[in-house]
């Protein structure tokens, strides 16, 4: 229709021009239509290339969103495979927080607690929630839940940045071991192996709280540092473990 109208308005031009000069203004009218018509063809042409330029936009986006779906989902079948515990209900996690309060978590509360809270930093083995719920009469329950919290936290972050068992040092002091002060024999090596990503992982890294043989007095919290997912993989929280 743009095209049909330009025609005319040419052909217009050319016959007033032909005419008697009495319809200049008429000549003049016509051209600045026809001025203003190319204007707009400009400003459209300008607004079509942007339009263009964000429907590229919008499908590298959605390209991008989708890759990232099939990563998620990829990660979240990964993590389930691992941890077979079911998500935390709200209940439960309304019970945990309100417990947290109260400065007495369980154990097994804790857990359920940065798992829900940082799930894309830690994995809670099945050996880890059992070890916890055998070790509920521990008593130094806030005490635990703030060595996990470290563990989580400042830990996850320093080790994410190539971190080491010195950094680990400087974030729990005394309440982190890289190994056993002791030789260990084959069971007590069994003890400390978890399955993990299909593999079965040796986990001596440990934080502990008490030496003596109580599980209410005494905590272990074995653990292993995934730096390919950057990510903190728990194998047992719970009372000490034989050599």
């Amino acid at each position: 229709m743009r095209e049909r109208l330009r025609a005319q308005l040419s052909t217009s031009i050319a016959k007033a021009r032909a005419s008697s000069l009495s319809q200049q203004e008429y000549i003049e009218l016509l051209q600045v239509a026809d001025s203003d018509m190319c204007l707009k063809d400009k400003e459209l042409a300008s607004l079509q290339q942007d339009i263009e330029e964000r429907d590229a936009e919008v499908r590298r986006l959605e390209y991008e969103t989708e890759a990232l779906k099939s990563a998620l989902a990829a990660r979240g079948d990964e993590d389930r495979a691992n941890d077979t515990q079911p998500p935390i209900s709200f209940a439960a996690f309304r019970d945990a927080v309100d417990a947290l309060q109260r400065g007495n978590p369980l154990l097994e509360q804790s857990l359920q607690l940065i798992r829900a809270l940082y799930p894309e930093r830690v994995t809670v083995l099945d050996s880890a929630f059992t070890s916890a719920r055998a070790s509920a009469g521990f008593k130094h329950k806030l005490k635990a839940f703030h060595l996990l919290w470290k563990l989580i936290t400042s830990y996850w972050e320093a080790m994410r940045g190539r971190g080491g068992d010195a950094i680990a040092k400087q974030v729990f002091g005394e309440a982190f071991a890289a190994r056993e002060a002791e030789s260990i024999s084959k069971q007590g090596i069994k003890r400390r192996t978890f399955p993990y990503n299909g593999q079965q992982v040796e986990m001596f890294k440990h934080l502990r709280i008490g030496i003596k043989d109580s599980a209410s007095e005494t905590l272990r919290i074995y653990f292993y540092w995934d730096a390919k997912d950057q990510r903190i993989v728990i194998g047992h929280c719970g009372k000490h473990l034989d050599f």
